[in-house]
């Protein structure tokens, strides 16, 4: 399984793995579901997932490419995961009942199934960059390496570790490290390769503002003055809050992350871990820090079809300097030659307070950003995941006016 990358024709659907549900068991009632097949239970339908003549379901073949044909389908187990929005998400491994021959088929894989048409993936969430950002991550090895792609997702490695849903004070310091390292390393690794400037051209701004086009052309939002509102904001930002509220984007540009809630970091032995990439491009590493302190907030475990806030939680000032000086203190220790540590270095006097003076502005930026996000989803019916976005919007975007209303007084 390790070193291997297989590139399959074919597309899964989560309900080719409905026949796995133990007891009938609806996977949408539970946090996450165990399921079980067998290769009798494989009822995949083949007119959909041929490939060179082959009446092998895509599921099939994923499973003998990640196990190298050694293991049967009959002692595959899966759970499924519930919390993503553009992506169905599976735990695969084998039953302990298997004689297993390495060490490496005792290891449980991921499988992802991105919802949504191809056309519509790349036009809102530019799908291309995200695959070229987890290849990337795989290549540099800060993230799980790919074991298997299909047409509309992968198999990759599962990555152990907790994921933090109440408490992330209490990893802070890791996940500001965890952050630094994916910024320098990534940034620099996409520079430095010839054959993918073409991302480096893409930027979060961009893509917001895609949303937007994509949103007046496309919708009939009923005269909403908010919404208006919100889509006028986003279609000046950010060059307008530069101009107006004493933003600073100068020589802070890296590969950022884009999302980084609680459910896209692992924590496992001291040490944090980034996952999920659909969100990473480029743009100003105060985003990234801005819109984690945003995080501390929400709620997506309580009621999963809304996100419920409590915006007392954001971290005080001086939790907020306690991250910037961690992320700070990795930049200049592990990567003092990356080009984010020297742009950071060359542009601060005070880089550290400097983190956190525009670190904290730019939680308004992510309001806004993911306000114009969950209006997307809404009306686009991307995803099939019941959420309420239309409201999630509504609430980023109070956020967000809430927060412009206090600079102003």
């Amino acid at each position: 399984m390790v070193g291997t990358s297989h590139r399959l024709r074919g597309r899964l659907s989560e309900h080719d793995f409905e026949p796995f549900l133990l007891c009938g068991e609806d996977a949408t009632n539970s946090g996450t579901t165990d399921i079980i097949g067998t290769r009798e239970s494989f009822e995949i339908d083949t007119h959909h997932h041929e490939s060179d003549g082959s009446k092998e379901g895509i599921l099939e073949r994923v499973v003998r490419h990640v196990w190298h044909g050694r293991v049967p389908c009959s002692h595959v187990k899966a759970r499924r995961y519930h919390g993503g929005m553009t992506n169905v998400v599976f735990k695969l491994w084998i039953d302990s009942s298997f004689h297993y021959d390495t060490i490496e088929e005792q290891k449980a894989v991921i499988a992802r199934v991105r919802q949504g048409s191809d056309s519509l993936g790349k036009l809102l969430f530019d799908t291309d960059m995200e695959e070229a950002v987890f290849s990337m991550a795989s290549r540099v090895g800060i993230g799980p390496q790919c074991f298997v792609q299909y047409d509309n997702g992968r198999v990759e490695e599962f990555l152990e570790g907790e994921v933090v849903n109440d408490g992330m004070e209490r990893i802070a310091v890791p996940v500001a490290q965890a952050l630094a390292r994916w910024h320098a390393v990534m940034t620099d690794a996409f520079y430095s390769d010839s054959s993918d400037h073409t991302y480096t051209s893409k930027t979060i701004w961009e893509r917001l503002h895609r949303w937007v086009a994509y949103l007046r052309s496309n919708i009939d939002y009923g005269g909403a003055e908010w919404v208006e509102a919100l889509l006028e904001a986003a279609s000046t930002c950010p060059e307008q809050m530069y101009r107006d509220g004493g933003y600073d984007r100068t020589l802070c540009t890296a590969l950022i992350h884009g999302d980084l809630q609680c459910g896209n970091i692992l924590y496992a032995g001291a040490r944090a871990k980034l996952i999920d990439y659909d969100y990473s491009t480029f743009g100003e590493v105060y985003f990234d820090i801005g819109n984690h302190f945003c995080e501390y907030a929400a709620d997506y475990h309580t009621n999963p079809r809304r996100a419920l806030f409590d915006w007392d939680r954001i971290p005080s000032e001086d939790a907020c300097r306690e991250f910037c000086q961690a992320y700070w203190d990795t930049l200049c220790t592990d990567y003092p030659s990356s080009s984010i540590t020297t742009s950071l270095s060359s542009s601060h006097n005070d880089t550290v307070e400097s983190l956190v003076t525009m670190s904290r502005k730019y939680m308004s930026l992510s309001h806004l950003f993911w306000s114009v996000w969950g209006l997307v989803m809404h009306y686009s019916r991307y995803s099939n995941v019941d959420f309420e976005y239309k409201t999630y919007a509504k609430d980023r975007y109070d956020r967000w006016k809430t927060s412009v209303e206090n600079k102003i007084s």
